[in-house]
């Protein structure tokens, strides 16, 4: 009888460490499972964030058409607030000959800005321009008529003449002689052409500040590009 019992106990003890073998061996593998799901969702959450980051950071940048005497004249793709001495270092930087003594180097960019870096020789030209015109007014870079008269006149003058005023090179004086341009408008368009460059037509002169389709129908035959 003793014997028996202590087969049987034996019988149990073998049984159950079977049984815990199992338990374990199952236990360890529905860890294993569920770590290599929960691993397989973590990947798939960190791309969609990462996805999102980016796609935010797209709607944050700005695009700049920067040319005149930089090393690479190209369409730049900056970040939201950067300023013209970035857009000047990321076109290669200044070509030997630039002249940025009218350019705003600490200016924010806004999209869609077209910056126009000139030569020492194109801002040479404007200048001696700006003197020869200091006693009279030029129209059409080739009449002279005194300041006074143009005037006097409002306009009535040019309309006679059949001249018209270069918006490309024409002072604050001369662009006063257009009707509806007063000193405020006219400083605007000097302002306008010295940072973003030459106007490449006419209808160009509307982007600046304050110049609506009516004030441009009033003279748009008395003024030219070239």
């Amino acid at each position: 009888m003793d014997n028996k019992r202590k087969k049987w106990i034996r019988i149990g003890i073998i049984g159950a460490a079977a049984v815990l073998t199992i338990v374990c061996y199952l236990s360890g593998r529905t860890g294993s499972d569920l770590f290599q799901t929960e691993s397989s969702v973590f990947p798939q959450e960190t791309t969609e964030n990462e996805q999102s980051l980016k796609s935010e950071k797209e709607k944050h940048k700005i695009v700049v058409d920067i040319c005149g005497a930089v090393e690479n004249p190209s369409v730049l793709i900056l970040d939201e607030g950067s300023r013209v001495y970035e857009a000047v270092d990321a076109a290669g930087g200044l070509k030997e000959g630039a002249d940025i003594r009218t350019t705003n180097l600490a200016a924010e960019l806004n999209d869609g800005m077209k910056l126009y870096i000139p030569t020492k020789v194109e801002v040479s030209m404007e200048e001696k321009i700006t003197k020869q015109m200091a006693g009279s007014a030029y129209i059409g870079g080739n009449t002279a008529i005194t300041s006074s008269e143009t005037v006097s006149n409002n306009g009535n003058l040019l309309e006679k003449s059949g001249e018209r005023i270069n918006i490309n090179t024409a002072d604050e004086e001369t662009l006063q002689t257009l009707k509806g341009i007063g000193p405020s408008t006219a400083k605007k368009i000097v302002e306008y052409r010295t940072q973003y460059g030459r106007f490449k037509k006419i209808e160009d002169v509307m982007n600046v500040s304050g110049i609506g389709q009516k004030t441009f129908n009033k003279w748009k035959d008395l003024i030219c590009i070239e």
